[in-house]
């Protein structure tokens, strides 16, 4: 069979187990995080913890920390986003009582609240 090369996300990823992810409620819409840390947990996040945004995205983000691109194309992938809706870490909007050690988080944007 032909690969497919549509697929954006490599193949050679740290388990998704084993990645910090805040799922960061973006759209001040009640449940909007704990809904999409339900649906991680669910494909084998297991390191995922709700956080509340500032403000109010339009769109769903997934921000990646240094050395985590790849990962948060693979997120991006599993809450159904297109890789454009992938960017670092230091462009993220603020997120409330953020942990250190932070590598995905996911912004919940009004799209997706």
């Amino acid at each position: 069979t032909v690969p497919d090369t549509t697929d954006s996300v490599p193949t050679d990823l740290p388990d998704r187990s084993g990645l910090f992810t805040i799922v960061a409620n973006g759209a001040n819409v009640a449940g909007a995080a704990g809904r999409n840390v339900e649906r991680l947990l669910a494909i084998g996040y297991t390191d995922v913890a709700p956080r509340n945004g500032t403000g109010i995205a339009e769109s769903t983000t997934i921000y990646f920390a240094d050395g985590f691109e790849a990962p948060g194309l693979r997120l991006a992938d599993d809450l159904e986003l297109l890789p454009l809706s992938v960017e670092p870490i230091a462009a993220m909007p603020t997120v409330i009582d953020l942990p250190d050690g932070v590598q995905l988080v996911a912004f919940i944007g009004l799209d997706r609240a």
